[in-house]
């Protein structure tokens, strides 16, 4: 995934908003599920397996850093994380989307 972030820093500010996006591919591969009767052997549910998929997701972020020292700041950003179904011709929506939220503490080496 190809990414961009803004980085709002006027006047060098301890306080840093961003905001960002990125857009890539995927890849998705399953084996498949098949569930059987333990009491007649039957197999009620088969998926197939053996299935595979690659195409297009995108991704919107937004945080922030505070900045304790010019090389050490604390984080928090949110991105939802959208994995497409171009391919796949149904009346449903077929799209996958995350909302991510991470919290840390990042080095910089200038």
């Amino acid at each position: 995934m190809g990414n961009f972030i803004l980085r709002f820093a006027p006047g060098n500010q301890r306080f840093q908003p961003y905001a960002g996006a990125g857009v890539g591919i995927y890849y998705a591969e399953s084996a498949g599920v098949e569930v059987v009767d333990p009491v007649t052997g039957a197999v009620p549910v088969n998926t197939g397996g053996g299935r595979s998929h690659a195409d297009l997701a995108w991704q919107v972020v937004a945080g922030s850093d505070y900045f304790f020292t010019p090389n050490f700041s604390a984080f928090i950003e949110y991105h939802y994380l959208n994995y497409t179904s171009t391919q796949i011709d149904t009346n449903q929506s077929r799209d996958l989307g995350q909302h991510l939220v991470g919290a840390g503490v990042r080095f910089f080496f200038h």
